[in-house]
């Protein structure tokens, strides 16, 4: 995406950008994006596992909805256990709308029909997902009417 691209400018040459994803396809698509920059790398993988390295950051973009409970929990665990000390976990995904949002009957629709897993992530706090939450703090926000959050979780040095 454009974004993969802004990253991989703003990491600059001295930096590294890594993309995981469990769909071979966007592997596909991330790489070659990538191709001027050395800095970028994707790869394949399932982040239900734990991952190999630390980073100054990770990003998990819309996928916990996706997912069971089960395997949400190990995603969050697993992406929080990756962050050094004074790096951060940034979550963006959907959160419960507020009460008269124009589009709430519209998403409830669509999660009933495509989306079986995201009503339980509405009703949990992604920041409660994990035992080792407690060694970061968390920033929240809602927008677009509380319809989708963007949660950023440092780790305490």
């Amino acid at each position: 995406t454009r974004e993969h691209i802004l990253l991989a400018r703003q990491v600059g040459v001295e930096g590294q950008l890594e993309v995981v994803d469990v769909a071979p396809i966007q592997v596909a698509n991330v790489r070659r994006k990538f191709a001027e920059f050395p800095q970028g790398s994707a790869h394949v993988a399932d982040l239900v596992k734990p991952l190999d390295s630390q980073y100054d950051g990770v990003c998990c973009f819309f996928l916990l909805h996706e997912v069971p409970d089960a395997e949400r929990r190990q995603i969050v665990a697993n992406l929080l256990a990756a962050v050094r000390p004074g790096g951060r976990a940034v979550f963006v995904d959907y959160h419960r709308p507020q009460r008269l949002h124009p589009l709430a009957p519209v998403m409830k629709l669509v999660f009933r029909w495509l989306e079986p897993y995201a009503p339980s992530l509405l009703d949990t706090p992604i920041s409660t997902l994990a035992e080792e939450a407690s060694a970061f703090e968390w920033r929240k926000e809602t927008r677009f009417g509380g319809l989708y959050q963007l949660l950023v979780a440092t780790r305490r040095p």
